[in-house]
């Protein structure tokens, strides 16, 4: 800044001719501006001058003089004079940030946030769509001023600027009603299951397929390729319409061909599921026995977890069998998961609870109970999250599944590299997600390697953080450079205080000024974030960062997704069979009680022992002949064992 100065004022007065020659003096300062020419650097300089001449302002200005109005008259000037500087300030402030492409950046984030709606063309779409029009046709005004080209006058530079302050507003109070109000996605799933009750309803009516079937299978056609609620709504009403219809003209239900077909194709489907039975009723007494087998292990390893009794654990077993049907399931993978939770200090409720959480995130992700568990624990004990916030992560991660080129498996196996480190540099979930997903889904490598690299730059910036300036993970890089070489393209770590700031927040600035940079700008700034080895990864994760802030929207709007999937995993083959297999679980337990076959087995074991021992005493040979004399009784020969040479050969061959 210039030079800079300080004046004071000391007034003697000699008598009211005196006193009103000065008041007139400070009169005519009040009216005329002063004009002061300074030049700063950065955006900390300029808010540093705002904050002395607020102190300023709030400390006023004390003369010692003995007249009132003198001294009102002065405090006047002095504020005026403030206030001429304040907006001289606000000028340069405003240059600078056009300069420097902030407010280029915001409106295209802002371009972004209104294309992730599509074609929707609600009021509010077309509100928020003129309001980032007069955006940018404010923002060129002002890049035009600065540049030159087209130079406007204060009045208007400052109307301008409140122009384009005021679409900005307008534009995000807008965009907030969007997302509460406009229509969501629609998973595909939703979309495949409303076709398919159009194909379902025509086979059951095929009546009114001669004259409405053009218009039901339009109606199929759409449903399929429907891509939000709005759409699903009227489509919905126009299907009741139809049936509405075809019921007032007496159409529904089959023809008497349509209900041959039917019944042929029963018949053949009774042989069939027939046959299966035939098959599997050989098969029903050892599969009861196993079943039996897997019921009581889980139970025993539930009371070896928790000390509970043994009618506590029954109790337990019942209510996990009740949500093995619900869930599709069976009974004892949800008292194994919950066994799980269990030894993790959850009481039984929390447990419960979050045997559900992991036994739907299992299925939607293809993922083991134990990787699933594994998965929602990282998540837990990294961010936080208590019971009722777990199945908003389940929502995310499946979202985020159903959106970019990667699975469940693959997010959670990066998720669990990172989470810990990625939730101290103020990343969230979502966030953490996405920026795993891009880097997945572009470079077509391992999530758990796409993790490490993840895990490697967040502990990089937790090492400076700490004050930690080697990395061992980049062959013991030297960290003490890191924030000069990111501060010299105008990136900083830290805020005004010196605190180190939230590193999202960070990327956030870094993606949106990435395109300014040249390639050895861009390879330096890359190389500082992660060092060596990661480098490629986080220029793809800079390059692509649009695409996951695409992802973080798609994650804010999950709630439910996760159910979606999960009740096609109940409609599919694989989740009615094992609702089969849980119900027949429940009834083996019943019928064939655990304590019952214990002591069968505890028998049988008695028995055994009894021949072992019998064994010993006698030798084979005795025990043999033991046999044979049973054999001859059962025989009923009426002779000696011992005198028939031909029946005791038979009987040791046979042993």
């Amino acid at each position: 800044m210039g030079a800079q100065f300080q004046v004071d004022v000391n007034v003697v007065t000699h008598g009211a001719e005196k006193v009103n020659e000065l008041e007139q003096k400070l009169s005519k300062m009040q009216n005329k501006s002063v004009d002061i020419k300074f030049n700063v650097q950065g955006q900390n300089q300029i808010n540093n001058i705002i904050q002395q001449l607020q102190n300023v302002q709030r400390q006023g200005i004390n003369l010692n003089l003995n007249n009132n109005n003198m001294a009102r008259s002065a405090q006047n000037a002095a504020r005026q004079y403030t206030q001429n500087f304040q907006r001289q300030i606000n000028s340069s402030k405003l240059r600078y940030n056009i300069d420097t492409g902030k407010y280029a950046a915001a409106s295209s984030r802002m371009s972004k946030q209104l294309g992730a709606y599509g074609t929707q063309d609600t009021a509010n779409i077309q509100k928020a769509t003129a309001a980032l029009a007069s955006y940018n046709q404010a923002l060129d005004k002002l890049q035009n001023h600065y540049n030159g080209s087209n130079v406007l006058g204060k009045q208007q530079l400052q109307q301008t600027f409140q122009d384009m302050t005021k679409a900005g507003d307008t534009f995000k109070n807008t965009l907030s009603q969007i997302r509460d109000e406009s229509s969501k996605a629609l998973s595909p799933t939703v979309a495949t299951t409303s076709g398919n009750k159009v194909v379902e309803y025509m086979n059951a009516n095929s009546r009114a397929v001669k004259k409405y079937g053009a218009s039901l299978k339009t109606l199929e056609q759409q449903y399929r390729s429907m891509t939000t609620i709005e759409e699903k709504a009227n489509y919905d009403k126009v299907f009741a319409n139809l049936k509405s219809r075809i019921d007032a003209e007496g159409l529904s239900g089959n023809s008497w061909f349509g209900e041959l077909k039917r019944a042929t194709g029963q018949i053949a489907q009774f042989a069939g599921v027939y046959g299966m039975l035939q098959n599997t009723v050989m098969q029903i007494p050892y599969k009861a026995i196993t079943a039996v087998k897997d019921y009581d292990a889980a139970m025993t390893n539930m009371q070896m977890a928790t000390g509970i009794s043994n009618t506590q654990a029954q109790e337990l077993m019942n209510t996990y069998s009740d949500m093995g049907k619900q869930l599709k399931v069976t009974g004892v993978d949800v008292a194994t998961s919950a066994t799980e939770w269990m030894k993790q200090g959850k009481t039984i409720e929390e447990s419960n609870k979050l045997a559900q959480d992991s036994i739907v995130l299992s299925k939607i992700g293809d993922l083991s109970s134990d990787d699933a568990t594994r998965t929602i624990t990282a998540a837990m004990k990294s961010y936080d999250l208590n019971e009722s916030q777990v199945m908003d992560f389940v929502d995310q991660i499946s979202a985020i599944d159903m959106a970019s080129a990667t699975d469940v498996g693959g997010l959670a196996d990066a998720f669990n590299e990172v989470a810990a480190n990625a939730n101290q540099a103020g990343i969230s979930t979502k966030q953490l997600l996405s920026y795993a997903a891009v880097i997945g889904e572009t470079t077509q490598e391992g999530m758990s390697s796409v993790g490490t690299s993840l895990n490697a730059i967040f502990s990089r910036m937790g090492n400076i953080k700490l004050s930690r300036l080697k990395d061992y993970q980049n062959g013991g890089e030297d960290l003490s450079n890191v924030e000069t070489v990111l501060r010299g393209v105008g990136i900083s770590l830290r805020d005004t205080d010196g605190e180190f700031r939230n590193f999202g927040d960070v990327l956030d600035e870094t993606a949106g000024r990435w395109s300014e940079f040249g390639t050895v700008q861009q390879r330096a700034v890359a190389q500082a974030f992660s060092g060596t080895n990661h480098m490629n990864d986080f220029m793809v994760l800079m390059q692509q960062y649009s695409k996951a802030q695409e992802y973080m929207q798609i994650a804010d709007d999950a709630s439910g997704t996760s159910m979606e999937k999960y009740s096609a995993y109940t409609d599919s083959l694989e989740g009615k069979l094992e609702g089969l297999k849980s119900t027949f679980e429940s009834l083996s337990s019943t019928v064939l009680d655990s304590d019952a076959l214990k002591g069968f087995v505890s028998g049988g074991t008695e028995v055994l022992g009894l021949i072992d021992k019998l064994t010993n005493s006698l030798g084979v040979m005795g025990t043999v002949a033991v046999g044979a004399g049973i054999f001859q009784g059962k025989n009923n020969s009426g002779k000696s064992t011992w005198d028939s040479p031909h029946a005791f050969f038979k009987m040791t061959y046979a042993a």
